[in-house]
C-alpha cells in the first residue's frame, strides 16, 4: 500500500499497547499480531496516537533524526505498511472525498 502524504494515521482501536521503559509492546487483538517497538518505532506510534497525515509524520521525523528525506520516506511507507497489515492503524484516504 502506497500512503499519500496527506493521508491521516491513527491507531486501530482494535489493539491494545503499553510502554514498557523506553520501549513499547502493542497486541493487535484481530490479527493476534504482537509488536515489539523500540527506538523511532516508539516515537512514531506516540505521534499516531492522534490523528496525523503521512507528511506531518515526515517532518516530524526529519526535525528529530539526522535522517534524508528519502530515506525517512522510505522507512515511514515500511513501517506503515507493517502495521497496517497487522490492522493495528487505519487510514483516513486523502482520497476518499
Amino acid at each position: 500500500m502506497e500512503f499519500l502524504p496527506e493521508d491521516s494515521i491513527v491507531i486501530s482501536p482494535h489493539q491494545v499497547s503499553c510502554r514498557v521503559g523506553d520501549d513499547v509492546v502493542v497486541l493487535g487483538l484481530t490479527e493476534s499480531a504482537y509488536f515489539g517497538l523500540k527506538g523511532i518505532g516508539t516515537f512514531l506510534w506516540e505521534l499516531i496516537q492522534n490523528p496525523i497525515t503521512v507528511h506531518e509524520m515526515r517532518d516530524r521525523v526529519l526535525k528529530d533524526y539526522d535522517v534524508s528525506v528519502e530515506q525517512a520516506e522510505d522507512d515511514l511507507q515500511k513501517f506503515l505498511n507493517e502495521l497496517a497489515e497487522a490492522k493495528l492503524i487505519e487510514v483516513r484516504s486523502s482520497n476518499a472525498g
